[in-house]
């Protein structure tokens, strides 16, 4: 149930570019490519390199020389090493009808969180009525020593990149209104939580946005959904594609100003009754936190 010091990077040894074949099913590859090319400037991407597995000697890439430090997480960070592993399934998680938390933790050997269960997913609210955001939800992401809920679950919060500063009245945390978006009203369910395909049928949660393994793009964000950061240097055009996509791409996060998302691209899980697309677009402005 636990890997012995020296062992830390053993399941690297299956889950990277060229996978390990078991029972006719390749594993899926989450180290990425720690030689390839990422934005910013960076020798490779994936969970060492871009991702929670960064050790904290070393800086995130898109925060710059003296940004942040890596999380220098391993995997039993979040699965459980005790859980059966090999089953000669593609993907263990089935999102059927009933579809339950359950079903989510078990697909992906995720460990419980004080007897509970690390991710609710799908995620429902119950009404239009209900208010506020439950970290119960996210505790896996919210556990000790790891993220803070405020900048998720307290509508004035301001202690997050992912904001708008602009507004005449109030900051507007943008975390929280996206897990904000209820179910019973309003776009409903954005989010597929089985990546086989179907229907939306969560509404918006951590990972509908970022993948903790680490991408080519800033802040672990999904590369499905091309984001950059926006800055006094960098150009674009809504409506492009090229040339009027953002340049440049490696603005890093004390230089920006907020961000550059691609619609286009993305119009699974954010044009659906939400933004618009018409292609690059300017989400929103503010200050960057240290």
């Amino acid at each position: 149930d636990t890997l012995i010091a020296g062992k830390e990077k053993w399941c690297a040894g299956c889950h990277d570019g060229s996978p390990s074949i078991i029972l006719g099913i390749s594993a899926p590859d989450v180290i990425g490519d720690e030689s390839g090319n990422s934005r910013y400037g960076a020798t490779g991407y994936g969970f060492y390199v871009t991702g929670h597995g960064l050790p904290s000697s070393e800086k995130y890439v898109w925060t710059g020389a003296s940004g942040r430090d890596g999380a220098g997480l391993n995997c039993d960070a979040c699965h459980d090493l005790s859980v059966k592993h090999i089953d000669g399934k593609a993907r263990s998680f089935d999102c059927t009808d009933p579809c339950d938390f359950a079903d989510y933790r078990n697909g992906y050997r995720l460990k419980m969180i004080d007897g509970n269960d690390p991710m609710n997913i799908p995620r429902m609210t119950p009404d239009c009525s209900s208010s506020g955001v439950d970290a119960d939800d996210f505790r896996l992401c919210l556990q000790a020593g790891c993220h803070a809920s405020g900048p998720f679950t307290d509508e004035s919060d301001t202690d997050t990149n992912f904001g708008d500063g602009t507004r005449p009245s109030s900051f507007y945390n943008r975390h929280y209104s996206h897990l904000a978006i209820k179910r019973e009203c309003g776009p409903g369910p954005t989010f597929i939580p089985d990546w086989r395909a179907g229907s939306p049928a969560s509404v918006t949660t951590c990972i509908h946005c970022h993948n903790v393994h680490g991408t080519i793009q800033l802040s672990m964000v999904r590369e499905d959904l091309p984001l950059v950061y926006d800055g006094p240097g960098v150009s674009a055009l809504c409506a492009g594609p090229n040339p009027y996509d953002p340049t440049p791409q490696d603005t890093v996060l004390p230089d920006s100003t907020g961000t550059w998302w691609d619609s286009n691209t993305a119009p699974g899980f954010c044009a659906i009754a939400c933004h618009g697309s018409c292609g690059w677009d300017a989400v929103y402005s503010r200050t960057p936190l240290p």
